[in-house]
């Protein structure tokens, strides 16, 4: 008992400490990165970004403490809240979450300075550079054609619902938007003593004081009626959805908004709070379908559905011979409908009429809104909050028509998503290939801009960090990668969903915080960091997104309403193309009609069934007009009513190309090449699967002559990137946002964001050729081959031609045209000596190829080359004159013979040795190889760890064969029974036996590994697609990227109490410890982890020999103390060593 209160009181100790130890190291950091933006200012850098980083650091603090004390409800809001984590995470209990949440906030704050502490200090010791960004000044912003601009400069703007203008005492409008606004609603109207209609006192007051305020929009509110109109009229709000709370056909709707906007609009006209455009309406859906917030069809919506079927058919008797009815009048059609609609009725006639005329009466209502708002603001610009999942999933149930309505606004508006994870369930398809569902964003931006070229795009509601996805544990880079790419799609502002909190930090009430930014500072940080950079960039980001869309995909609202598949076909199309850097955009019949057609190039038209007489007729009248139409074999053949068209396109004055849906990509991007459309900037991508590319390019050439390039992948793997100038790949690359250059064929990981510059590399001539491989480098006058052995003190000589490794060279490509050239029997590399500018500077070799005096051009003219450092392009590699001389450099003479080299291919292997103890890393994933016994010892792949079961010891046998042994388990990697071939499973043995396939070959080429086993060498290590496979021998292929690793020397640093027998690691940890026996005559008999109150969570009863492990990965996240009872095996004394844990 006396044991179990004294851990108790440790326990609880150390709780206090590790909060107090948090924070007062958050502290510490907040003053050293005070003292670094102080630094930093001196020197002229900006450092908006750190000064933003402080913000959040603050605000989160004071949240943690709010947090801390108030668990009981923060656990209630997990407990509505739900689910907070991806299908494939553990969800934990509501009381779980509140106590782990105050803590990892300030840990995530920790994290958050540590980044801008080491950013800052690159900054100053002139490691990056930085633009100085654009202080946004929101009283002064203005709509400029399809920019917001700030004194003629495109800016972008991201706030927050609910936020409020400070919390926790600190401001929150100077780093996490300012946009104005205003909230009305027939909610205020009220009834005078006349009879006349009003509003309320207070909104009255407040109205005349309103001020112009900040660049904004008014928010039209529609959910909530008053109840002196519900009793008038009892039969308003029938018809309703949950945020339009009356029935838009009813005779009042009309009257009543019109005395709204009388009330209110000329309050806002002119004002800055306006400028951004009336909101129409938030979320507006009329469903007619299903089960989700489906509207009453009223008595006045029949009405006019009769009206619609007369001018639509003329007579009853046409009504009847397309729907295959017997009605004697149109009111007996109009009430054959009522909601749900059927939906196995979609592809009818009168589900098309039907659907056809719930969407014109939507549209109706909300030009009705739009006129009566500008006839009193005739400047006024609108925008609705649409729904672009009810365009992009296929239903055409909810009386949307997308285009319409985006064509009646003059600002573009919706609340568009992107995905992070999935909650419920099983993956979705996109998480087969994507780490980010990024789809259905960028075909709706496409689309909406594709109607509307010339307008702002606003996002008012962006659930891309919560919405249908949750994570309580977010990921910084999703945050940047997802409103990068909104934005180079063309969105100019977005209003987050949301800031739920209080200005006290409490929680808001009526929402769900749990999950939300305001719980995660590194999101709320990274996301602002994000805006700043493009904003500091924005007249090139807003050249990215206005670059041309040469090729269009017709869209038929017509199919989209008949086929339920449309839309999954067309995002299918769309996607085949998402990766190829061009522009996507879309043609209807009303783009074709008012746009001018020298804005794309030609027309793609597939799966494309049904369509108008009027859509048919359009597109023949592009074609007479000289267009360019790619058709397939099934589309427009058929009318809105599913009846067979005869006519069919002819080319007329332009071009009709048929086309097959199963090479249409081949055939479009050919079409492109061939009208010379080709991106600013060529990309090429090697993925680990063969013809996959993730890494969305968007490129442009600006006026002013630069080559500009934004880079997001999406895709779940690491892939190498190339860039080229046409065909050119000796280019230059410089990173905007850091100012670094890049070598060329750079990694990219998922979720990264790059902002580059590419021009043809400077000081290159253009006869630079790239090598790779090995080679004898002989010089032509005398045939000698140059060497740079260790007996003469790795000085660069001429000899004569040998087989000796010391004449063989790898030239290795680093990018750029730039090259290491590294002798293969000293693997030293070709330097400049102490990086010498001057005639006869010496060269010899060294252990590094870190700086420019160890890189190399290689300039090709006829059969000849030349050697050319990097930090000295004006001089050449040059041999002494005659035979066996030193090498030296020179003044770069393409005539001077002793300049002129060949390099000979040499057959040299790239089989290296290898000792000592080191992690085998994938090259593509950055996963780690095991071969655990809870794998039956078969070899697979892990998230990286510092664990033993990760480190494999290296020995060397001779002919440049290897064993491979496995740290914890002792076991030797081998080829299971002996196989050879393809799917080979690979295992660990405990014992050697002799055999080949236990003996492996290790290759190198580059910086990758490939591991062989020594019976059959022409089969590799190749580890399954993706993450967390099982590892196989497949076709030896040195571009396989499941083949490429990485050895990690292993060097591990352990803390622990020199005066315990024992250590244990890691701390924290994510459920695997390892203890280490550290003084021999202590046997381990048992080990017990007691809780956060001293209770007993777990007892292992066990004889643990030298450097065992233990599992508390079924633990929830938190602290605790581990008791080791060991005995000294001499006498049997027992001992307890003690310590504490924090499990991740």
């Amino acid at each position: 008992m006396k044991t179990k209160k004294l851990l108790i009181i440790l326990l609880l100790i150390s709780v206090a400490c590790y909060t107090q130890n948090t924070e007062q190291r958050a502290r510490q950091k907040i003053d050293q990165l005070n003292q670094l933006i102080t630094n930093a200012k001196n020197k002229g850098i900006d450092v908006t970004k750190e000064k933003m980083s402080l913000r959040v650091a603050d605000i989160f603090l004071e949240y943690a403490k709010w947090d801390q004390n108030h668990k009981g409800e923060v656990a209630a809001d997990f407990r509505k809240a739900g689910r907070v984590v991806p299908n494939s995470a553990v969800q934990k209990t509501p009381e779980e979450y509140a106590n782990l949440l105050p803590e990892y906030e300030r840990q995530e704050v920790v994290l958050l300075l540590d980044e801008a502490i080491s950013k800052l200090n690159k900054l100053i010791a002139g490691q990056e550079k930085r633009k100085p960004t654009l202080e946004l000044d929101w009283e002064s912003l203005d709509i400029d054609g399809f920019d917001i601009k700030q004194n003629g400069t495109p800016v972008f703007l991201l706030d927050w619902n609910f936020k409020p203008g400070s919390t926790m005492g600190f401001d929150t409008r100077e780093f996490f938007g300012s946009l104005g606004g205003y909230y009305y609603s027939i909610q205020f109207l009220r009834e005078n003593a006349d009879g006349s209609i009003g509003i309320n006192p207070g909104q009255e007051a407040r109205l005349r004081n309103l001020k112009s305020g900040n660049f904004g929009a008014p928010f039209l509110g529609m959910r909530l009626v008053p109840d002196f109109i519900k009793k008038a009229y009892p039969d308003f709000t029938k018809g309703g959805s949950t945020f339009t709370g009356f029935d838009i056909d009813h005779p009042q709707a009309r009257k009543l908004h019109k005395t709204l906007f009388e009330k209110y609009v000329p309050f806002f006209k002119g004002k800055n709070m306006s400028k951004l455009g009336y909101m129409l309406s938030n979320e507006p859906h009329w469903n007619t379908s299903g089960t989700w917030d489906v509207v009453e069809i009223t008595a006045h919506t029949k009405s006019k559905f009769v009206d619609w079927l007369k001018r639509k058919h003329g007579t009853i008797t046409e009504v009847n011979n397309l729907w295959s009815t017997s009605f004697s009048n149109f009111r007996q059609a109009a009430n054959s409908f009522v909601t749900p609609v059927n939906k196995s009725l979609r592809g009818s006639p009168q589900y098309y009429d039907f659907m056809r005329f719930n969407q014109n009466r939507v549209t109706e209502w909300f030009t009705f809104l739009r006129d009566e708002i500008k006839k009193i603001d005739p400047d006024a610009k609108t925008h609705i909050k649409l729904i672009p999942g009810q365009w992009y999933d296929g239903s055409r149930d909810n009386g949307l028509d997308f285009e319409a309505l985006t064509n009646l606004t003059e600002i573009i508006g919706h609340d568009a998503e992107m995905k992070h994870s999935t909650r419920w369930g099983k993956n979705n398809p996109w998480q087969e290939k994507y780490i980010l569902e990024w789809r259905d964003l960028a075909i709706s931006y496409d689309f909406f801009q594709s109607i509307k070229p010339n307008a702002i795009n606003y996002n008012s509601e962006g659930h891309s960090l919560l919405g249908s996805s949750m994570d309580v544990f977010l990921r910084p880079s999703y945050a940047r990668a997802s409103q990068w790419i909104s934005t180079i799609h063309g969105g100019d502002v977005t209003t987050n969903w949301a800031w739920l909190r209080n200005a006290d930090g409490s929680l808001k009430s009526n929402f769900k915080l749990a999950a939300s930014t305001t719980q995660q500072p590194r999101i709320l940080n990274e996301l602002h960091a994000t805006m700043i950079d493009l904003n500091t960039y924005g007249k090139e980001i807003s050249d990215l997104q206005h670059i041309k869309s040469p090729m269009r995909f017709f869209y038929s609202e017509t199919s989209a309403i008949n086929k339920p598949n449309h839309m999954t076909q067309l995002k299918e199309l769309y996607e085949d193309f998402y990766f190829e850097g061009y522009r996507l955009g879309f043609a209807t019949e009303n783009i074709i009609k008012k746009q001018n057609a020298k804005n794309w190039e030609f027309i793609v038209v597939s799966n494309t069934e049904y369509a108008t007489y009027n859509e048919f007729k359009t597109i023949q009248n592009y074609l007479d007009n000289g267009g360019t139409v790619l058709i397939d074999g099934i589309s427009l053949r058929k009318n809105e009513y599913g009846k067979n068209r005869s006519a069919r396109l002819t080319s007329g004055s332009g071009t009709l190309l048929n086309i097959s849906n199963k090479n249409i990509k081949a055939q479009v991007l050919a079409l492109l090449d061939q009208r010379g459309y080709k991106p600013a900037v060529k990309v090429m991508e090697t993925n680990s699967v063969a013809g996959f590319k993730g890494v969305f390019p968007r490129s442009v050439r600006t006026k002013n002559g630069k080559n500009i390039i934004s880079l997001v992948n999406v895709g779940k793997d690491k892939t190498k990137i190339e860039l080229s100038l046409g065909t050119n790949t000796n280019v230059s690359i410089t990173n905007m946002l850091t100012g670094t250059k890049l070598n060329n064929n750079f990694d990219m990981i998922p979720e990264q964001v790059l902002l580059l510059e590419v021009a043809k590399e400077s000081g290159n001539s253009e006869n630079n050729i790239i090598v790779n491989g090995f080679y004898n480098i002989q010089n032509i006058d005398t045939a000698q081959n140059m060497t740079a052995s260790q007996s003469d003190n790795h000085n660069a000589t001429m000899l004569n031609t040998s087989k000796s490794e010391d004449q063989v060279w790898e030239f290795i490509h680093l990018g750029n045209g730039i090259h290491k050239i590294k002798n293969i029997n000293t693997e030293r590399y070709l330097e400049v000596g102490g990086g010498r500018c001057a005639n006869d500077a010496n060269i010899n070799t060294w252990t590094t190829a870190n700086v420019d005096h160890h890189k190399w051009y290689i300039t090709k003219i006829g059969e000849n080359h030349y050697l050319r450092p990097l930090h000295c392009t004006d001089r050449a590699m040059d041999k002494s004159i005659g035979s066996n001389g030193n090498v030296k450099i020179w003044k770069y003479n393409k005539n001077n013979k002793n300049q002129k080299f060949k390099l000979v291919p040499v057959n040299a292997s790239n089989t290296i040795i290898v000792n000592g103890t080191y992690t085998i890393e994938s090259a593509n994933t950055g996963q780690h190889v095991i071969s655990p016994n809870w794998e039956d010892f078969n070899v697979r792949m892990y998230r990286k760890l510092s664990a033993k079961d990760q480190q494999w010891v290296f020995e060397h046998i001779g002919n440049r064969k290897h064993t491979i042994k496995n740290v914890k388990t002792g076991r030797y990697l081998e080829s299971f029974a002996r196989g050879c071939g393809r799917n080979t499973n690979l295992n660990s043995w405990p014992t050697l036996n002799g055999g080949n396939h236990q003996q492996w070959l290790i290759t190198k080429i580059g910086d990758n590994h490939y591991l062989r086993p020594s019976h059959c060498e022409d089969f590799a290590m190749d580890k399954s697609r993706g993450i967390d496979g099982n590892v196989k021998l497949w076709n030896f292929n040195t571009d396989n990227n499941n083949q490429k690793f990485k050895l990690i020397p292993v060097s591990i640093t352990r803390n622990f109490d020199e005066s315990s027998a024992f250590s244990i690691y890691p701390n924290p940890t994510n459920g695997i410890l390892y203890i280490d026996t550290l003084q021999k005559d202590y046997k381990v008999y048992s080990i017990v982890v007691y809780g956060v109150l001293g209770n007993i969570v777990k007892t292992i009863d066990k004889n643990l020999n030298e450097n065992q492990s233990i599992d508390i990965s079924d633990l929830n996240s938190g602290l605790y103390m581990i008791a080791i009872k060991s005995h000294l095996s001499s006498n049997n004394d027992q001992t307890t060593s003690v310590f504490k844990i924090f499990k991740e």
